[in-house]
């Protein structure tokens, strides 16, 4: 069981000058995403170009903590909502939920035990400008388990 972190950075001035309304932005070069595990990789339609489709490798029983910031250190995000697909719930015994310690920022989920085998599921986040929560943006990233050893 590890601790998976999953940083995710925002470019907010590009954000707002091209999806000033909120919108879906994946396969953009507006979300960095990185993680603590060494096998995790970009899927972007791109080429690899885009930092924003990170597949998280995960192991059963994993705690997965994510984590938004703004690269413009003057602009404060937040997570509003997490929508999984069927798969990814199937994977998980706690969905994405905020976590308590530091709500606006951080969500965490934790794998179930016994992943029999390779599987994987995508999930949407939506986030917005804390000045703003009204106005959101979203990408849709990944979760792959590792086969079981």
């Amino acid at each position: 069981m590890a601790n998976v972190k999953i940083d995710i950075t925002v470019d907010t001035v590009k954000l707002r000058a091209e999806f000033p309304n909120g919108g879906e932005i994946t396969n953009r070069s507006l979300i960095v995403m990185t993680d603590n595990q060494p096998d995790s990789i970009y899927k972007n339609s791109d080429g690899g170009r885009y930092k924003d489709k990170l597949t998280t490798a995960v192991d059963s029983e994993d705690n997965i903590t994510w984590a938004i910031s703004a690269a413009n250190k003057k602009d404060k995000l937040v997570l509003v909502k997490c929508n999984v697909s069927e798969a990814l719930k199937n994977m998980l015994s706690e969905q994405p939920d905020m976590d308590k310690a530091d709500a606006d920022k951080k969500w965490k989920a934790k794998l179930k035990k016994g992943l029999g085998k390779s599987v994987s599921g995508f999930y949407t986040y939506y986030f917005a400008l804390a000045t703003d929560l009204n106005k959101t943006w979203s990408w849709d990233p990944n979760i792959s388990s590792r086969p079981p050893e």
